[in-house]
């Protein structure tokens, strides 16, 4: 059994775009995922709205990705491949982070996961990086403009370079979400029901060559 454990925010999580709440796990990109893996893989969802790579978020507690890491490793200490998708909420207004520092946040994962000494791990499992779907510029009109600008969205544009010059510096797998999926222009930022469908498919094809 080939276990996979998926860490990222509310893309990971399920929010439902313009509505809220969350969709059930298999309309989930990752749950759609495992159904698509087949037998003989377990995906673990590690998702969490409003988590950023590495940045606390006033009045949102426990939103920073990388201070819950660690425990998340010790707990899936058995993981083949953790797939890591965040960034997103880096562009909210509140904390202005630069795609390049979104970057350097994301590094420190990939270097913790390579020493798997630090969380208790035998082995350094694979990674897939995946930047996030870019924010539609239908955002700024709304609900969700209260937390992303245009700054916003022409940051989440850069995302994709900054992480795939990671990804060869690291020896990661990489998939650039904005060319297999979309955020719904019901908010800008969240997939709907189609968009978990095409990036869980895009996820499938790249885990089968990582761990066949």
């Amino acid at each position: 059994m080939k276990h996979i454990l998926c860490y990222g925010d509310s893309n990971t999580w399920g929010y439902i775009p313009g509505k809220g709440g969350r969709y059930s796990r298999d309309i989930r990109w990752p749950g759609r995922l495992e159904k698509y893996l087949g037998a003989g893989y377990h995906v673990v969802e590690e998702g969490l709205c409003g988590r950023t790579t590495s940045y606390q978020i006033p009045l949102e507690p426990f939103r920073n990705g990388f201070e819950a890491f660690p425990m998340i490793m010790e707990s899936a200490a058995d993981a083949d491949l953790v797939v890591l998708m965040l960034g997103t909420n880096d562009r909210r207004t509140q904390i202005c982070a630069s795609p390049q520092e979104s970057a350097l946040a994301i590094g420190r994962y990939l270097q913790f996961i390579n020493v798997p000494t630090l969380w208790s791990g035998e082995s350094a499992p694979e990674v897939l990086l995946i930047s996030p779907p870019v924010i539609d510029e239908s955002v700024m009109e709304k609900e969700a403009g209260f937390y992303y600008g245009k700054k916003s969205v022409l940051d989440s544009r850069c995302l994709a370079e900054e992480y795939q010059i990671l990804s060869r510096r690291y020896h990661c797998a990489f998939l650039d979400a904005a060319k297999v999926c979309s955020a719904s222009p019901e908010d800008g930022v969240h997939l709907d029901e189609q968009g978990h469908q095409r990036l869980a498919q895009a996820v499938s094809w790249k885990i089968q060559k990582i761990i066949p």
